[in-house]
């Protein structure tokens, strides 16, 4: 009698103890990821300064390939972390000279220029879509972190998300999704049947 009630005691104790520390667990886990995420954020706001170079050294006009090749281009005028802190990565950044696009954890819209209407409202430079958030650059140099209910699976997804937030007009949005379409097809997000499919059901 004196063994069950002392197991009973036991086994009693321990769900307290687990059930005490889940929630210390979960918050621990929701700064981690918000530091993270910070850090993340902080990288791409230190792109901004190296695309006002560029454009003043090219009569106000961005690198006009997409992604990595665009974001090459800026590394003439300062270094890039093209690796987000808050991404586990087995090897550190390549040279310059050996970078590839899976060593880039950023997608970048090629293509824009400094004359922009409404510069705080386009993004440049975002996270490559893996979770239920990414970070924004836009084009007045500011960063905002997107979230959303479930992970982001592609460019298009981020773009219709920032619709929802910013009201793009008609035709900066058929901008930015023709190339959120074409970097996913480039990148593999999507294939050209699925493409296809979205445009028909506009």
């Amino acid at each position: 009698m004196k063994i069950r009630l002392w197991l009973a005691v036991a086994i009693g104790l321990l769900t307290a103890f687990g059930a005490a520390a889940a929630p210390a667990k979960t918050l621990l886990g929701g700064v981690m990821n918000k530091g993270k995420c910070e850090s993340c954020a902080m990288s791409l706001k230190n792109m901004a300064p190296l695309f006002g170079m560029y454009a003043d050294a090219h009569r106000g006009v961005y690198p006009p390939l997409d992604n990595l090749a665009g974001l090459k281009e800026l590394m003439a005028f300062g270094s890039i972390p093209l690796r987000c802190p808050g991404r586990v990565h087995e090897e550190p950044q390549p040279a310059a000279n050996q970078l590839k696009e899976t060593d880039s954890d950023y997608i970048y819209i090629g293509g824009m220029s400094c004359f922009l209407q409404k510069p705080a409202e386009i993004p440049f430079v975002f996270d490559k879509p893996s979770n239920n958030h990414v970070n924004v650059l836009f084009g007045d140099g500011h960063v905002e972190t997107i979230n959303a209910k479930d992970s982001f699976k592609n460019c298009a997804e981020v773009i219709a998300a920032l619709n929802k937030l910013k009201k793009y007009d008609q035709g900066t949005l058929r901008f930015l999704t023709d190339k959120a379409n074409a970097i996913d097809l480039a990148l593999g997000y999507v294939k050209a049947e699925e493409v296809k499919n979205q445009e028909k059901t506009k």
